[in-house]
């Protein structure tokens, strides 16, 4: 879940409420978080923007607070994070011309590949059975 006083942050919690971790700490905001299908990593988006604008960026970190990474660099306001069935890859949204589009990248991030092309709002993609 996010929660937080001056910028939101990324928390886990068992399903009592108990447990009740912080998993980032940044100076930014962070929102969106999907579990991956096997449970041990979440991906995010962190705001990288500043002046208000905002620059969503896709990161992924371990469950257990451990192995941030930032996969995406595009500077285009990324979002709607989930990962694949498999978890091999993940899915996001991204302006492109007058819209967003659905993108695939590997869970490891790399170069994005483009999977629709509307020309209009394609957003918040979401992994079947998840």
């Amino acid at each position: 879940f996010v929660s937080g006083d001056t910028n939101d942050d990324i928390y886990i919690m068992n399903s009592d409420a108990s447990g009740q971790t912080q998993l980032t700490t940044s100076t930014s905001d962070e929102w969106n978080p999907a579990f991956s299908p096997d449970g041990s990593k979440i991906a995010f988006v962190r705001d990288y923007g500043s002046l208000g604008e905002v620059i969503g960026q896709i990161m992924v970190i371990n469950t257990s607070g451990t192995g941030l990474n930032r996969l995406t660099t595009s500077m285009l306001n990324d979002d709607d994070p989930c990962f694949s069935g498999n978890g091999l890859y993940i899915f996001f949204s991204r302006p492109f011309g007058f819209g967003r589009e659905i993108y695939r990248m590997t869970n490891v991030g790399g170069s994005p590949s483009n999977l629709t092309n509307f020309g209009a709002f394609s957003g918040q993609p979401r992994t079947p059975g998840l």
